[in-house]
C-alpha cells in the first residue's frame, strides 16, 4: 500500500485478540498503536482490506474501505500505564495516587482503557482479568468524579506484551492497563 512518503511508508498490522489466529506483535511506549474494535458483522470489510493490502490491489472498492477504515480510526494518546500484582485487578495505593495525578488529563475526554496481563493463565481467565483491570481504573474514575465523556474498557489476555514474559519482572511490566485518552 502507498505510504505517506517514500521516507515515512505507511504500515499496517493486523492482531487477532481474541480469536488467536494469529499473534500480536510485541510493542512498546514509543509504538504507535491505534485500537480498532471490530464486530463481526464487519469482517468482510476487514477481510477485503487484508487481501488487497497483501496482493497489492488498489482497486476502488479496495482503496475505498482502506481510507473508510482510515478515516474511522480516532486517535488516542496513551496518558497513563498503572500495573498490577499477579493475579488481582485491586488498585495499589501508588496505582490510586497515580490515577490522582490523570484525572486532570482525562476531564472533558472520552477515554479508553485497555487492562492487560501476563502469560500466565488461561486466554480466557486472563481475558477477564485484563477486562478487569480495566473495569477497576474506570471505577476509580468515577469514584473520583473525573468527569470524563465517556470510557471505554477492554480486557486483553494473552497478548500485547511490553516484555517477553521469561522472569517474574518482565511479567510484572505486562499486567497493566494502559490509559488513552481519544481526540
Amino acid at each position: 500500500m502507498p505510504g505517506l512518503s517514500e521516507e515515512h511508508p505507511s504500515e499496517f498490522v493486523f492482531c487477532d485478540t481474541n480469536g488467536r489466529a494469529w499473534g500480536c506483535e510485541k510493542t512498546t511506549l514509543k509504538t504507535p498503536v491505534s485500537y480498532v474494535p471490530i464486530d463481526s458483522g464487519e469482517n468482510k470489510l476487514i477481510t477485503d482490506l487484508v487481501k488487497g493490502a497483501i496482493k497489492g490491489i488498489a482497486d476502488g472498492a479496495a482503496q475505498s474501505v482502506r481510507n473508510a477504515t482510515i478515516n474511522a480510526i480516532p486517535h488516542s494518546e496513551l496518558t497513563s500505564i498503572i500495573f498490577f500484582e499477579f493475579d488481582s485487578s485491586a488498585l495499589s495505593t501508588q496505582s490510586k495516587l497515580s490515577l490522582l495525578d490523570v484525572l486532570p488529563k482525562v476531564s472533558g475526554k472520552k477515554i479508553l482503557i485497555h487492562g492487560y496481563t501476563d502469560s500466565v493463565g488461561s486466554e480466557n481467565y486472563n481475558n477477564k482479568l485484563g477486562l478487569n483491570r480495566a473495569k477497576s481504573v474506570k471505577n476509580f474514575f468515577i469514584k473520583a468524579k473525573s468527569n470524563t465523556a465517556e470510557i471505554k474498557t477492554f480486557g486483553n489476555g494473552l497478548c500485547c506484551y511490553l516484555e517477553p514474559n521469561r522472569t517474574e519482572e518482565q511479567r510484572a511490566k505486562n499486567r497493566r492497563v494502559e490509559i488513552f485518552v481519544v481526540n
